[in-house]
């Protein structure tokens, strides 16, 4: 990644912090649901569907944080 493109990012997540998180939480939730979908397609039910994908997923609040991470600054 080029300089700037970081730089950019990094400036972004720190001066609009809330916007981010609102954006990749509903990335998130976008994720989560078009999983949840496809195991349905493919015959789970709906209970069982949302635990394979939350199982394949991960836990969403540690790759929020990691995320988060990426976007604060070491100084």
């Amino acid at each position: 990644m080029r300089w700037i493109e970081w730089l950019r990012l990094r400036l972004r997540g720190l001066l609009f912090r809330a916007r981010e998180d609102q954006r990749l939480q509903a990335e998130m939730q976008f994720h989560l649901d078009a999983l949840i979908a496809e195991n349905i397609a493919a015959g789970m039910s709906a209970e069982r569907a949302r635990y394979a994908t939350m199982r394949t997923f991960g836990k969403a609040t540690v790759t929020r944080e990691q995320t988060e991470e990426t976007w604060g600054w070491t100084w």
